[in-house]
């Protein structure tokens, strides 16, 4: 017997159905995780590079080969000059380790005389604790040959995100040709929105995301600077790497310097004044640079970003954190154009939610606001 077209399945099939494509789906990703994130690192690295490719081929007039080459040559050289940027504030550190490990060693038997003093538990036991959390750290790095196997692979994945982002940036005509190829002649129009949508949010995701981390690296730097912490600049640069991860980022990368003043400093001003430092820098991320540079590209809501940073977090660990937030916005213009699942887009998007937001574009009309409220008081009291 025919079963007719307009036949709905039950929710509960439904709903088996879509647990069951979800649950193949994450083991998928996975166990298939050592090969997909290089390639995803690569597809994000190469949107980041791609208007350097435009404007090499359209204005320089240079052929694709030697494009792609340039532009992937100066992204390298780019990272190589701030890794050893980083690496002379480094040296300069280690000159200075026996100072920084005779001061975080006395302040360590001040942080055990402090707990004894307020709680009552003995120096000697804290000792035992520490001692037993350090070696349990160590269990997990004692087999050093797994740990060269993994260091070695990963350099390699590494060395070869290069060469996955020149194919993928030679490649991309024929990417959406052979996309728009096996679309049905009816959709071809939509998918087509679809591609360059997606190749338009990703390839702005990737420079906004760049351009707050130059911005904090110079505000880290500054206020740590300010404050007193030593090694400024290399601590606020290394805290605003972290902040390719939204929202997570601010907060992993400050538990670095907090943790040098609290060990290598020890004075309450200096740790307070990193602690403040820390709540200006992600209220200003979070609330001002993020929305108005990254988050007016992508368009998604902050709690389903946290959500899928959780996720990714899960089932690729850092470079999952780093992939998941443009995967989500293309996801959300997919959902866009197809009908039946915008409503979905609009649970994934940031409307409904907007207009409690702080831009910078409100900031200004507040004050804006405020400025003509207290003229107008003012020349009421004159007349």
């Amino acid at each position: 017997m025919k079963i007719p077209e307009t036949q709905q399945y039950p929710f509960v099939i439904k709903g088996s159905f879509y647990l069951l494509f979800g649950i193949l789906l994450v083991h998928a990703l996975i166990a298939a995780k050592e090969f997909l994130w290089p390639i995803a690192l690569a597809t994000l690295f190469s949107y980041l590079v791609y208007p350097l490719v435009l404007f090499f081929e359209n204005k320089l007039r240079f052929p694709r080969i030697l494009a792609n080459l340039v532009a992937i040559i100066l992204l390298i050289l780019g990272i190589v000059a701030a890794v050893s940027f980083l690496y002379k504030q480094l040296s300069q550190m280690l000159s200075d380790l026996p100072t920084i490990q005779h001061q975080t060693l006395e302040n360590i038997d001040k942080m055990y005389h402090l707990i004894e003093t307020n709680f009552g538990i003995s120096a000697s036991e804290q000792k035992i604790w520490t001692k037993n959390f350090i070696s349990n750290l160590s269990k997990g790095g004692s087999n050093l040959g797994s740990v060269f196997s993994q260091t070695t692979e990963t350099i390699v994945k590494i060395v070869l995100l290069p060469v996955f982002m020149f194919f993928m940036l030679f490649n991309r005509n024929k990417f959406k040709n052979f996309i728009m190829q096996i679309t049905p002649r009816r959709n071809r129009i939509p998918v087509a929105n679809i591609i360059k949508d997606v190749s338009n949010i990703t390839q702005h995701y990737m420079g906004g995301v760049f351009i707050v981390v130059v911005v904090l690296s110079i505000l880290n730097s500054a206020g740590l600077y300010i404050i007193g912490l030593k090694y400024a600049i290399m601590l606020g640069s290394i805290a605003a790497l972290f902040s390719f991860i939204p929202y997570f980022g601010n907060i992993l990368g400050y538990s670095i310097p907090l943790a040098f003043a609290i060990f290598t400093q020890g004075n309450p001003h200096l740790i307070l004044g990193v602690i403040i430092l820390f709540f200006i820098m992600h209220f200003i991320e979070n609330n001002i640079l993020m929305p108005n540079i990254v988050g007016g590209n992508v368009q998604l809501n902050a709690f389903v970003i946290i959500l899928s940073l959780i996720i990714g977090a899960t089932i690729w660990g850092i470079p999952g954190m780093l992939v998941i937030v443009p995967f989500m916005a293309v996801l959300r213009i997919i959902f866009e154009n197809i009908p039946n699942m915008r409503p979905y887009s609009y649970l994934l998007g940031n409307k409904g939610t907007d207009e409690h937001s702080v831009t910078l574009s409100k900031i200004k009309s507040l004050f804006t606001k405020k400025a003509k409220t207290e003229q107008n008081t003012s020349e009421n009291k004159n007349s």
